[in-house]
């Protein structure tokens, strides 16, 4: 009888350690999530204001490129960021 319940006993400090690690973990996990979040908003930010600054260079361009060039490349370039 004593041997049943010291073998009851450990399996539920067993499990509450596994319980409490697994809760430790997710929080862990969450936060990591979180904060990869962040990093993907801040790459979508620095991601617009290269493409703002690369239309402004394809407009300043314009006079001694040619337009359809111009054109074709702003075309291509959204087409990669949409992908």
């Amino acid at each position: 009888m004593k041997q049943r319940d010291d073998m009851i006993q450990q399996l539920s400090d067993n499990l509450k350690a596994t319980t409490e690690n697994r809760d430790t973990l997710q929080s862990e996990y969450s936060i990591q999530a979180q904060q990869l979040a962040q990093q993907v908003h801040t790459l979508q930010l620095q991601l617009q204001q290269v493409m703002f600054h690369f239309v402004s260079f394809l407009v300043t361009c314009n006079d001694t490129c040619n337009f359809r060039h111009s054109a074709y490349l702003l075309q291509r370039v959204g087409n990669d960021i949409d992908q």
